[in-house]
């Protein structure tokens, strides 16, 4: 399957708390041009050294998540679409889910949009924005 390059200049997409799998999913993302760097930034507060994978793609790097919405619950990372038309906007969550899944299977990983995956975490729902 080719990669698309998404044309809605709405959509951005953050990660907080980075790890490989964030890593993975920002590369694949970057290589396959279907979002130019400059629209993708990352916060890294508990281990800076983390960055420097994200800036030799050329990817905004944060100490703290001020201008980014943190999910509370292990291995939870929010991806933001940003606002465009309805029909739009639900290709584009489709097609980001799409992206993190086969991401996560290349690297033997699940990845999940279940609201709460575990009865003793923290659970933050798969939830949209709307705005009229």
């Amino acid at each position: 399957m080719e990669a698309v390059p998404i044309q809605s200049e709405n959509f951005n997409l953050g990660f907080i708390g980075v790890g490989k799998m964030a890593e993975s999913i920002a590369r694949g993302v970057v290589q396959s041009g279907v979002l130019p760097p400059q629209r993708i930034s990352t916060a890294i507060h508990s281990n800076p050294s983390r960055g420097t994978a994200f800036q030799s793609l050329g990817i905004s790097v944060y100490s703290h998540n001020t201008d980014m919405h943190a999910e509370a619950g292990n291995g939870q990372y929010e991806m933001a679409l940003g606002y465009t038309a309805c029909t739009y906007a639900a290709d584009n969550l489709i097609f980001m889910r799409e992206v993190v899944r086969a991401i996560a299977n290349k690297h033997g990983l699940l990845a999940t949009f279940v609201p709460k995956y575990a009865l003793d975490d923290i659970g933050s729902g798969s939830h949209v924005h709307l705005s009229l």
